[in-house]
């Protein structure tokens, strides 16, 4: 992974490509025009072109490559999804068919049999509250799947109880040695983003009065730093989507299930020392910003969010846990410090941050909902016509967030908030994490209850004005009825009155009948022409 040429082909990898080539159809397009030019024309041409002569000018020499006896390697991705207890059948089908599958023969441990599994599924089944219980479901590969083999050495599963109506799988991923090392090797170097960009804005037009036509103007584009960090997270995230689209056909994932993202939790070892002082240029290459991350022990730290190119702009990034073995006195039978950092992190602290991670997922995927809806609502006037198509969308209003609502009805958010606060505030180690003034794990705790908040007053506000027009809609479907009915009573009286005279005077109804005929006769010579 020293070169662009061994990367996987991610979102950025291709954006720079496409860069790249844009910048030298701009720079041919200039070299022509100046070439074909003649007169006065032809000097400012040349003076335009000189722009893309100019490449040195951009260099930069801020160090993003790690010194020397230093690494930052990842080792596992930690995600975590909901299963609604309704699906539980289907869940326990899927662990069956997991085992018979994905069971790992890299080493050995035993394993209960579909007894275990049918106990698990019970247990989840009976369990009416929202307590901190969890399974150990078992060490699973993909030994099958020659690509994903490559990427993943294996995954462990735990289900731990959420709700009196869902349940959480908990899904850690270990990177196979291979991968690491690539992704490490690559953070160990200095990396510089290959190529120019060229930037299209509006100039002025010097053939008119006024106006505009687009001019070009050239750069280095994203800053080195920023796509190495952009780069290194998209090739975890390329893997943990591949894990994704296939443990969904064993597991019915509620939030990935939809389609949508899941944030997750890189995990990476490293030598890093706290009290090491780096180029600021060095932690942004490794998506490291201080106003998000706090530590947890001496040695570890968990960060929000990964710094990246836009993260702070658009969608949210994963977590990164960080954990330095140099600091651990021994793996106390755990075989290696790793394991035991990750189990310490798993079955510690995440017992009670996980829900907070749960919900903020939750909540995020919710919030983009939330807009579509609002967007949808707003696409629709209060018409008679429209009747059908709004009760349609408030049907689908209320289906799409069946679970939004349940889970506030069943879990204590307030209290889950809360409980995960008093034990950061008790963790010496998270309280004198502090960044302009603040503790970064605030941002960690409140930035859940604000997501729920924000969607909560936005479905509110979404499903009143829907109502509003249902309800205009309705009462112009009922005048326009009103208006039918009326219509229609003064039609019956007139064929009513008709129909009296007729009985009174019957002789004109020969007549009238002529009349008729006669008429009928006429309009079918009219349209035979």
């Amino acid at each position: 992974m020293k070169g662009d040429s061994s990367l996987k082909s991610t979102k950025f990898v291709k954006e720079i490509k496409r860069e790249n080539c844009k910048y030298e159809i701009a720079k041919l397009k200039s070299l022509i025009k100046w070439k074909l030019s003649f007169g006065k024309n032809r000097k400012k041409r040349e003076f335009s072109h000189s722009i893309f002569n100019d490449d040195y000018y951009w260099e930069r020499e801020d160090p993003n490559a790690l010194p020397n006896d230093y690494y930052f390697k990842p080792t596992d991705i930690l995600l975590y999804d909901l299963i609604p207890k309704q699906n539980l059948k289907e869940t326990k089908k899927g662990l069956i068919r997991l085992f018979k599958k994905c069971l790992t023969h890299k080493y050995m441990s035993a394993y209960g049999s579909e007894e275990n599994v049918e106990k698990l599924i019970s247990g989840l089944d009976q369990t009416l509250h929202s307590g901190n219980s969890w399974y150990n479901v078992g060490i699973f590969d993909f030994a099958y799947d020659i690509e994903l083999d490559s990427f993943i050495e294996h995954f462990d599963i735990h289900v731990r109880n959420f709700s009196s109506s869902y349940a959480v799988i908990e899904m850690k991923v270990t990177l196979s040695d291979s991968l690491c090392n690539e992704i490490s090797d690559f953070i160990q170097t200095q990396y510089k983003k290959p190529g120019m960009c060229v930037h299209e804005n509006w100039t002025q037009d010097s053939k008119r009065k006024s106006g505009a036509k687009i001019g070009y103007g050239v750069s280095s584009g994203t800053m080195d730093e920023y796509a190495k960090s952009q780069i290194i997270y998209e090739q975890i995230e390329f893997v943990k989507k591949l894990f994704l689209h296939e443990i969904k056909k064993y597991f019915p994932l509620m939030i990935y299930g939809r389609e949508k993202n899941i944030l997750g939790i890189n995990i990476f070892e490293t030598n890093i020392k706290p009290d090491l002082r780096l180029e600021p240029s060095i932690y942004m290459a490794l998506g490291l910003d201080e106003m998000y991350g706090f530590n947890l022990s001496i040695a570890e730290r968990l960060y929000i969010s990964t710094a990246t190119i836009r993260w702070r702009d658009s969608s949210p990034t994963d977590m990164m846990y960080i954990y330095n073995p140099s600091w651990m006195e021994s793996n106390d039978g755990y075989g290696t410090i790793h394991n035991k950092m990750v189990y310490e992190f798993t079955r510690g602290h995440m017992d009670y941050i996980y829900k907070i991670i749960v919900l903020k997922n939750l909540g995020l995927q919710f919030w983009n909902l939330v807009t579509e809806y609002r967007n949808k609502v707003n696409a629709i006037t209060s018409k008679k016509s429209s009747q059908k198509r709004l009760l349609k969308l408030k049907y689908e209003l209320s289906k799409d967030f069946y679970d939004f609502n349940k889970i506030t009805e069943e879990l204590p958010f307030d209290k889950t908030i809360e409980h995960a606060k008093r034990i950061l505030e008790k963790n010496g180690y998270a309280t004198s994490s502090v960044c302009y003034g603040r503790h970064p794990y605030e941002l960690f705790t409140d930035n859940p209850e604000w997501i729920w908040s924000q969607v909560k007053n936005n479905y509110t506000e979404i499903e009143s004005d829907l109502q509003r027009k249902i309800d205009i809609s309705s009462e112009l479907t009922a005048f326009a009825r009103e208006k039918s009915n009326r219509n229609l009573t003064v039609a019956q009286l007139l064929i009513a009155i008709v129909t009296l005279v007729l009985m009174i005077f019957p002789g004109k109804a020969v007549s009238i009948a002529d009349w008729i005929r006669t008429l009928r006769t006429h309009i079918c010579q009219l349209f035979a022409r």
